[in-house]
């Protein structure tokens, strides 16, 4: 699995460059069409597509920690009651997109608080899921807000992408009651309930249910390994790392290499200088 990082370059996909570092794609794309501290970039064979060298965009995001976008509009949203100063971006958006704790989205180009809309399927029918629109790449995107929630407050270190309303009330969507879930989970889930909300089960339906709920939480917080990174040997300048899951871990251990299910992020970190 190691590659001689001085010798040897990969070249991987616009997607993948992203999940190396803290930066979305379209910040990648931006970074490599600049020049700027220049990330190296060739064609695809059929030339359909561009890929990125992998060693520069793990060290452009070492030098480089983007920091939070503040913008002059902050001064102009008044926080509403039980609304703490935190915000979380949502990330694939240049930071355009904030979160916060009282389940509000707000565009900080121009300081509107975004309004959810009752969601429909492809038919016109009411889903019972509220949305938003976003903007990306100058097209519309609707996003659930129940998904926005999870994404930016819930924990999910093996990066889930369903999120489950815990007591199966759409309508209801605190931190508290969106689970993030495979979707072999969300189906049990959902077998067991029946439709019904989870106040209403009963006898072993409640029981079976709560325990798989407090099992999925804690596989959402389990604790995260950093090891040395096994296709980029560290240089003179940086530190390259990965972060596994404790079974990547224990796999490390034990056969000195990591399935790709297991990694989490993998990241570049500065040495430190002694003065």
């Amino acid at each position: 699995m190691k590659n001689d990082s001085k010798n040897e370059k990969e070249w991987i996909t616009l997607k993948e460059a992203a999940k190396c570092s803290i930066y979305s794609k379209r910040q990648v794309q931006k970074l490599a069409e600049k020049g700027n501290q220049r990330i190296r970039t060739k064609k695809t064979d059929d030339g359909k597509h561009i890929l990125f060298n992998k060693i520069d965009i793990l060290q452009y995001a070492a030098s480089h920690p983007r920091d939070t976008i503040l913008n002059t509009v902050w001064d102009e949203i008044n926080p509403i009651e039980g609304e703490i100063e935190v915000f979380y971006p949502l990330y694939g958006y240049d930071c355009k997109y904030f979160v916060t704790n009282k389940l509000r989205v707000i565009d900080c180009s121009n300081g509107q608080v975004l309004t959810p809309q009752p969601q429909k399927d492809t038919k016109g029918n009411l889903t019972g899921y509220m949305q938003v629109t976003l903007w990306q790449n100058g097209k519309e995107k609707c996003e659930g807000l129940h998904r926005l929630i999870g994404y930016t407050q819930c924990k999910n270190v093996l990066c889930k992408n369903i999120y489950h309303h815990i007591n199966n009330d759409k309508s209801n969507n605190k931190a508290s009651n969106i689970l993030p879930v495979w979707q072999w989970q969300h189906d049990e889930l959902h077998k067991i309930l029946k439709g019904r909300k989870s106040k209403e089960l009963i006898g072993n339906d409640r029981d079976t249910y709560n325990k798989m709920i407090q099992a999925i939480k804690e596989e959402n917080k389990q604790k995260l390994y950093k090891i040395p990174h096994l296709d980029f040997e560290s240089d003179d300048k940086f530190n390259y790392f990965m972060y596994v899951t404790k079974e990547g871990f224990n796999h490390y251990k034990t056969h000195n290499n990591v399935p790709l299910t297991y990694i989490i992020m993998e990241c570049a970190e500065l040495k430190k200088v002694n003065p």
